[in-house]
């Protein structure tokens, strides 16, 4: 078999580009989108995130050869996104490195990022790099490659998601809905495979942070609530009542014309990610994607939750629990899929901080909307270590 040329062989770089000022939804959608649609059909992969290493900046992400770099890509990155930079330059005051520099250290550590942290980028510069595709984190290439397919078929959505925002739709709210719809539609328990359930994820992630944050942020965010009960809970029905089967149509089937037109967003946010959980579970059951080892207490992160969290006390005592998040297929699919759902929202803009809210705040949502309790959930299926039968079937309520 010949061998591949080296210039042929798909390459994977990121074009770093720095922008300090407020207006990064714009630089997405009036420089880095035409830039991923001249591209689109030429290379292999190309899509964009949100960084903060080295100073806030966009990474626009390409799998090419080196002639598409050098023909196409990079010609099209000088044209249109430098361009947009000399005719709309961020004017943001320059940043305090220092100051930031104990934030970005934890945030390394946090998310096991291994570069350098300083110096920043200068504003409103492009800086071509290798892309980290970050497979000691994902545990095998095939994963990054999953995560690269994802993070690709969702341009489209995100760059609608972000002209709703800039039409005058809440950034918050269509996050908020977005995860909703998929812990309603997308958690697989044999039980109840609905927000019934699926909600117990929210209420794990935020009492992860709120554990460890002091009494006067988790009071901020019961206030937060307390303000926005009746919106909230509210945005809980209209979620799942998007997903509800409509009249049925002239031939007997639902008419999709009948359902609220509020939910199209979600809808399309489901049918997008749905296919690639497939994707991964066939993957991971043909053995493609590696078992991850089940870690104990402080390997799994949440040694420091024990003696503040009664939710992470029932998970670390079970048997049950762990076996379930480590194994089962079912949960891993929608761990998955809450995970990619995350990562959509730092495309979208929505600071980690932010995002731990969000969760409190469906979390308490679902319990008032339903009568449910998260911790009891936890509770009733960690009791299946006593019972082996009852551990045959088991729920996947928490991430």
């Amino acid at each position: 078999m010949a061998q591949i040329p080296p210039a042929a062989e798909p390459q994977w770089r990121a074009a770093h580009i720095a922008y300090f000022g407020e207006g990064t939804d714009e630089l997405i959608l009036r420089a880095v989108r035409p830039v991923i649609e001249r591209c689109a059909g030429h290379v292999q992969s190309v899509y964009v995130l949100r960084h903060w290493r080295r100073g806030p900046h966009l990474r626009l992400v390409v799998q090419a050869t080196s002639d598409a770099f050098a023909t196409l890509v990079e010609p099209a990155v000088a044209e249109l996104v430098g361009g947009y930079l000399r005719e709309h330059p961020s004017t943001a005051p320059a940043l305090d490195e220092a100051a930031l520099l104990p934030l970005h250290r934890r945030l390394a550590d946090a998310e096991r990022e291994p570069g350098p942290l300083t110096p920043f980028y200068p504003d409103n510069s492009i800086t071509w790099q290798e892309h980290d595709r970050r497979i000691e984190v994902l545990g095998c290439p095939v994963g990054a490659d999953e995560l690269a397919l994802f993070y690709e078929r969702t341009n489209g959505l995100l760059f609608d998601h972000l002209a709703a925002v800039a039409a005058g739709l809440p950034r918050e709210t269509l996050a908020l809905r977005l995860m909703l719809a998929t812990a309603h539609t997308l958690c697989r328990h044999p039980e109840d495979a609905s927000i019934r359930r699926g909600f117990v994820s929210f209420r794990s992630h935020a009492e992860g942070y709120l554990s460890t944050a002091g009494a006067q942020v988790r009071e901020a965010f019961e206030q937060r609530y307390a303000a926005n009960r009746e919106v909230l809970t509210a945005q809980v029905r209209a979620v799942v009542a998007a997903f509800e089967p409509g009249p049925a149509g002239p031939q007997g089937e639902a008419d999709p014309q009948s359902k609220d037109p509020q939910g199209e967003a979600e809808r399309a946010w489901v049918a997008a990610i749905d296919p690639l959980g497939g994707r991964w579970t066939a993957l991971y059951e043909a053995g493609e994607i590696p078992e991850a080892p089940i870690p104990d207490d402080e390997e799994n992160g949440i040694g420091d939750l024990l003696a503040a969290s009664p939710l992470h006390q029932a998970v670390a005592g079970s048997a049950t629990y762990k076996q379930m998040m480590y194994r089962d297929p079912r949960f891993l699919r929608y761990r998955l899929m809450l995970n990619y759902t995350y990562l959509h929202l730092t495309r979208l803009g929505i600071p980690g901080l932010t995002r731990y809210l969000l969760c409190h705040l469906a979390a308490n949502a679902v319990e008032e909307v339903y009568g449910v309790s998260a911790l009891q959930l936890v509770l009733a299926t960690a009791a299946n270590d006593a019972n082996p039968q009852g551990a045959a079937a088991v729920p996947q309520a928490h991430e």
